[in-house]
């Protein structure tokens, strides 16, 4: 579990990610087996005649809480494997090298300025010896990725 002041610096999407258990998809699903459970059990009584008042509601009580559990258990089950994407990554692919990327910032009279890739600002690092540093604007190659900065040199079509 993250700390609260964490939580505070992920990207939105992720906090509220964090605080909501189960999708939408999952809740319609019990909602909907709660009421087939509960019509199926009022149906059952009606023909057989015999459960009236108090039996009736317990009967009905459990078999929708035992039909429930059953769903939410095989929905459980059968859900597919959950991909954790981590914050930079759009995909599940942890690979930016090869990619290309604008100068946002920095970068004037220093080797560290940030980056725009895949629509997310990065810190980065200029690491080509003998090359202007990028201005903003100029594409830029990543290289590799270091922790939460990534390498760079000039791309194509820069000053």
């Amino acid at each position: 579990m993250l700390a609260r002041a964490d939580r505070k610096r992920l990207p939105g999407a992720m906090r509220r990610s964090r605080r909501r258990r189960f999708a939408l998809q999952w809740w319609l699903t019990m909602v909907s087996a709660t009421l087939f459970f509960v019509s199926v059990t009022l149906v059952v009584a009606h023909f057989l005649g015999g459960w009236k008042g108090p039996p009736l509601l317990f009967g009905v009580l459990a078999v929708t809480l035992l039909g429930d559990l059953v769903v939410a258990l095989c929905f459980e089950a059968l859900a597919p494997t959950r991909v954790v994407v981590t914050a930079g990554e759009r995909d599940g692919r942890d690979d930016l090298s090869r990619e290309i990327g604008v100068a946002f910032d920095g970068f004037e009279g220093s080797l560290l300025g940030r980056v725009r890739v895949r629509g997310e600002l990065w810190r980065a690092r200029h690491v080509a010896d003998g090359e202007a540093s990028p201005r903003r604007g100029d594409q830029v190659h990543i290289l590799a990725r270091d922790g939460l900065m990534l390498l760079v040199k000039q791309g194509p079509g820069s000053h």
